[in-house]
């Protein structure tokens, strides 16, 4: 019997809060790459892959120290921003970039009311939602919803959705912990904040944690309770292969209930452009598979487009949230191209119980003829992960894999249709696993014998036996 699985792995925690004005001057905001390819730019080591951390620690910050510290002292600091808001700025539009909103800010901050336009003019500042990527436009929207938020008066001592990992999650209790805050001051969220920490709130919850969000009163502590309690079921992710312009790409649609569509707003409707699977997880750190999803748009594309790495199928494993066809189509790639590189991500993906198991199967039935080395090397790495402690989702693997992998009719069976026939034995064994698979039973009922057949006996009775 294979040894427990590893423990679940965890991001790490944000770095340490800007505390002063000074610190907070001095922390840079990134330009915007938007009209670059973000492959070029990987390719050139021009594209700082923590910079989103960077703006929402910005964010954070401009929001608690302007609560916190003399308004003569922010301005001080923020003087040389403020400085690049100039008059002509509050009429170029749209602004892609948050030092744009952050300029906008400390000038506000330095002259109340400089905004020609006022709120009303906000709105028109941002992209339009299908002219920019989501994990972009989330924050933008941050950004400019602080901005209304200052130039009315009611900003919050401090935001809800700022992360507590250094992936984009957000821990329930300290969620919580904000919103208790807020009550006892008689604050009120703001609207794309709270939806922001839906999104990233991690799924671990304590019954602690769970007992004081049901003592939450305010509208907003009242749908967090909910989502901590009774969560609400996550949205479907359907993927399509389309040709589109001379181009193959993967489109996604997503179905949800009403309390996702209200934390989603347009952040996944139809985009035709790449997204950096970092920034969407950053975004939706507590949902990997919609990120995945999104992500996967130019996996199957031929020409220059930035596609997912294998940095990015590491980093869905550390988000939260179940795995589906999303992730199992990444996962299947990489599997695929690289399954010895792929042997610890899919042992974290199962002990942090996002693994896709029989979509994975499934995914993989569907591209093991790509393989560069034949399949092999897949079934080699599927069976060190079930041998290193993920033996029942390795099991559910095979259930998807084996009715599109094994040998059709007028097929000829080779020794890796056995190998596979093997590897699916001794996990359901491992696993103790029941349930008639019927590819597997008509090859068990074969008179003619073979090492095919007598493994798939093997696992006929296992499946079956037991069950009874």
């Amino acid at each position: 019997m294979p040894p427990p699985l590893p423990p679940a792995p965890q991001a790490g925690p944000i770095p340490q809060e800007i505390r002063t004005p000074e610190a907070l001057a001095e922390l840079p905001l990134p330009k915007s790459d938007r009209l670059t390819s973000q492959a070029w730019l990987n390719a050139k080591g021009w594209l700082d892959s923590q910079a989103w951390l960077n703006a929402e620690i910005w964010l954070d910050a401009f929001v608690r120290l302007t609560a916190q510290e003399p308004r003569e002292r922010m301005n001080a600091a923020l003087a040389r921003l403020a400085r690049r808001c100039g008059d002509t700025h509050f009429h170029t539009w749209p602004w892609h970039d948050t030092r744009d909103w952050a300029a906008a800010m400390a000038r506000e901050l330095a002259e109340p009311g400089a905004d020609p336009m006022g709120v009303q003019g906000i709105g028109n500042r941002l992209p339009k939602v299908t002219h920019e990527t989501a994990g972009r436009l989330m924050p933008l929207m941050r950004y400019a919803e602080v901005y209304e938020a200052l130039c009315t008066g009611a900003l919050p001592p401090y935001l809800l959705a700022t992360p507590t990992r250094a992936n984009g999650l957000l821990d329930a209790d300290a969620l919580v912990e904000r919103l208790e805050g807020y009550e006892r001051a008689g604050v009120s969220a703001l609207r794309v904040d709270l939806r922001q920490a839906l999104l990233r709130l991690g799924r671990t919850v304590s019954a602690d944690t769970a007992a004081r969000a049901r003592r939450l009163t305010s509208d907003a502590g009242r749908r967090v309770a909910g989502w901590l309690t009774d969560r609400p079921a996550d949205p479907q992710v359907v993927l399509r292969l389309v040709t589109r312009n001379g181009g193959v790409r993967i489109e996604s649609e997503f179905v949800s209930g009403p309390e996702h569509r209200e934390a989603l707003g347009d952040l996944l409707v139809p985009r035709f452009q790449e997204e950096s699977c970092e920034r969407l997880l950053a975004v939706l750190a507590g949902h990997r598979d919609l990120a995945a999803a999104r992500a996967a748009w130019s996996l199957r594309s031929g020409g220059p487009l930035s596609r997912p790495t294998l940095d990015d199928l590491h980093r869905l494993t550390v988000a939260d949230g179940p795995g589906g066809p999303g992730v199992a189509l990444i996962a299947a790639h990489f599997l695929v191209r690289e399954p010895e590189a792929t042997v610890w991500p899919l042992l974290k993906l199962a002990a942090g119980g996002g693994m896709p198991g029989e979509e994975l199967g499934r995914q993989l039935a569907e591209l093991l003829d790509q393989a560069p080395d034949g399949p092999s090397g897949v079934l080699a790495a599927l069976r060190e992960v079930a041998e290193r402690g993920a033996y029942r989702e390795i099991w559910e693997v095979m259930r998807g894999l084996l009715p599109g992998g094994l040998p059709g009719d007028g097929e000829r069976a080779t020794v890796v249709h056995t190998r596979m026939m093997t590897l699916a034995a001794d996990t359901a064994e491992w696993a103790g696993a029941t349930g008639e698979l019927t590819v597997v039973a008509e090859l068990a009922g074969r008179r003619r014998g073979s090492d095919l057949v007598s493994q798939a006996r093997r696992l006929h009775e296992q499946l079956t036996t037991n069950a009874r």
